[in-house]
């Protein structure tokens, strides 16, 4: 597209990052992001009915310099800049269908954000166990289906990052929506995730550089993971948190909405056994039936895909860890030291392995499980 109306949309989107509403309002207005920025004072009074502090913004012209600095910094750490206009510039085409689409989608990373199936997978962040297992069974059947599915997720702790962990163990692309800017990965621990997403995948937000961190950026990153997708599932959640409202997002939407069930009485399950009883999502009871009800149709070579290797040439490191595992039950970095006479860069680096090939799970606390 033009070089100058993806600046002056970068402007726009500095300018109105937590409400882009009047942003769209004066584009469709005058035509085009740049020419926003040639109305005055009095033509913007006119078209809202009274001065704003953003008014000032686009006359002082200093958010276009500042847009200006963000692509070219964007340009120079591999970012690109997907601009809502250029309808060929990889923008996800899924997203233009919600009202509150974002101006400007800042993306790292080697995938495209569009594919024939997108499935985002939320829920809680204190996921149990059972949901952390329910959601690597729900991404390792939909793979051996042969959909090829594109998964999103939010890349927080929980559901959210066993989601994208489990995507990239099956060979299946992840796109990881951040609540804050690319310069500033959260939760930090999940760094090391975010790389791997990026191999694979990518890493989207529509938060400039030096975004502050609010409570509310998180609950607007939940719009776009659920206007990226087809369908959201989510796999463990209490009654309240950011899975609840991105499937009331995705309802919206349009989108199709699905919770796994839980025991009755279990607080991490309410908020799915909520959805359900309140017909505000589908159950969710298998994945074949899942990919029915979306009318996708089913590889004839399900269940042939080839098994990934699990160990590499640095095996032996690998199975010290899982046979200590396996006797400990769980276990932490320094119990593992202790256990297999390894140093701790050694056990790092092969649980993050073993963790992309889903052979354990971590724990709050960095504590680590065997993956039955």
């Amino acid at each position: 597209m033009d070089r100058e109306e993806k600046l002056y949309t970068a402007a726009l989107n500095t300018i109105f990052r937590y409400n882009c509403k009047p942003a769209r309002e004066l584009i469709e207005i005058t035509g085009s992001a740049r020419a926003v920025f040639s109305l005055n004072r009095s033509d913007l009074k006119e078209i809202f009915g009274k001065e704003y502090t953003f008014i000032n913004d686009i006359c002082d012209k200093r958010a276009v310099e500042e847009a200006a600095k963000e692509i070219s910094w964007a340009e120079s750490a591999g970012i690109e800049v997907l601009v809502f206009s250029d309808t060929e510039g990889g923008y996800p085409y899924r997203l233009l269908e919600c009202s509150d689409y974002p101006l400007v989608i800042f993306k790292r990373g080697t995938s495209a954000l569009d594919a024939s199936s997108v499935i985002s997978i939320v829920g809680t962040r204190r996921a149990s166990a059972t949901g952390t297992e329910v959601c690597r069974k729900i991404i390792s059947e939909l793979a051996n289906l042969g959909l090829n599915p594109l998964i999103v997720s939010g890349l927080a702790f929980g559901i959210d990052i066993t989601a994208h962990r489990c995507a990239l163990e099956n060979n299946l692309r992840t796109i990881a929506v951040l609540g804050s800017s690319l310069d500033s990965i959260y939760p930090v621990s999940h760094g090391k995730y975010a790389s791997a997403i990026e191999r694979d995948g990518a890493l989207v937000t529509e938060f400039p550089r030096n975004s502050l961190s609010f409570k509310i950026n998180f609950i607007r990153r939940n719009r776009i993971i659920a206007g990226m997708s087809d369908a959201v599932i989510v796999a463990e959640s209490g009654e309240r948190g950011g899975s609840m409202i991105t499937a009331s997002l995705a309802s919206s939407y349009a989108r199709e909405v699905f919770a796994v069930p839980g025991r009755p009485g279990d607080v991490r399950s309410r908020g799915c056994n909520l959805l359900i009883s309140k017909n505000l999502a589908s159950l969710f009871y298998s994945t074949e039936s899942f990919a029915e009800h979306m009318g996708w149709n089913l590889s004839q070579k399900k269940g042939e895909r080839v098994q990934k290797v699990l160990f590499t040439s640095n095996s032996r490191e690998k199975e010290k860890i899982l046979v200590a595992l396996a006797s400990a039950q769980e276990a932490g970095i320094d119990e593992l030291t202790r256990m297999t006479g390894l140093n701790i860069r050694e056990i790092s680096s092969n649980l993050l392995e073993l963790e992309l090939e889903g052979a354990i799970a971590s724990l709050p606390g960095k504590r680590f499980l065997l993956v039955k």
